[in-house]
């Protein structure tokens, strides 16, 4: 076995274990979930951004009821 083929032109091992690996640039695996993992993170952005206004406008409408003399407790006046 010295360069991948007998005495008789017959390839060996050698030579056809070397035919048998892949060459060039590995391929990158893709994890099957990361598509679903992106989605939910914008979801879930997009949904604390929703939460931060909701808590700004309750702000403001205490602030408001509070100014006007409502109680927001039991929706009566003060």
């Amino acid at each position: 076995m010295c360069c991948g083929t007998c005495a008789g032109g017959r390839p060996t091992l050698i030579s056809f274990v070397s035919l048998s690996k892949k060459r060039g640039r590995k391929a990158i695996e893709r994890n099957p979930l990361q598509g679903k993992v992106q989605k939910l993170e914008r979801e879930c952005a997009r949904l604390e951004k929703e939460l931060h206004k909701a808590h700004l406008i309750i702000d403001v409408q205490g602030k408001v009821a509070g100014l006007l003399g409502l109680s927001l407790e039991d929706g009566t006046n003060l």
